[in-house]
């Protein structure tokens, strides 16, 4: 696959575990975890705890194969690093708050999911400008190093 932080044996396991992929009516699906056997998912979705008139979204429910999860996860680190748009992503769902770091990964996992089903749906590579607009991003920010700025070969612009 294309997308940043997914490399072979990633996709590998998200493919072997999809199987066929029209199974799955929508993408909230194919992310969570349906309870009969034809729509299982990954359990990257937040489980909902109801009592009374309270509702709220909590841990993610776990469901389906734990080592494609794990995967996936891992993954998202990676892209949060590689890919502009992910780290906005990233940094908008913890919203300010060390605390939220593994929140936010989690939700990132669940992006690369989605973004990989469209993928498979498409049959389209990986487009970061796609997923800053998806994300509700203009276009993303690149952060440049000390490193970057001294390198004659990168043009610095200012942006408006």
């Amino acid at each position: 696959m294309s997308i940043p932080g997914v490399g072979p044996r990633t996709a590998e396991a998200v493919l072997a575990y999809t199987d066929d992929i029209k199974r799955f009516g929508r993408g909230k699906q194919y992310c969570a975890y349906g309870f009969d056997k034809l729509t299982t998912g990954f359990g990257l979705t937040p489980r909902l705890d109801e009592s009374g008139l309270v509702r709220r979204l909590g841990h993610i429910s776990k469901q389906g194969p734990s080592v494609v999860r794990w995967l996936v996860v891992e993954a998202a680190w990676r892209a949060i690093k590689k890919s502009p748009a992910l780290r906005q992503f990233h940094e908008r769902v913890m919203s300010g708050q060390k605390g939220r770091k593994k929140i936010a990964t989690a939700a990132v996992a669940r992006k690369l999911l989605s973004i990989m089903r469209a993928m498979q749906m498409t049959g389209e590579l990986f487009n970061e400008e796609l997923v800053c607009r998806e994300c509700g991003f203009d276009r993303p920010v690149v952060s440049l190093s000390l490193r970057d700025l001294s390198n004659p070969l990168v043009k610095v612009t200012k942006s408006a």
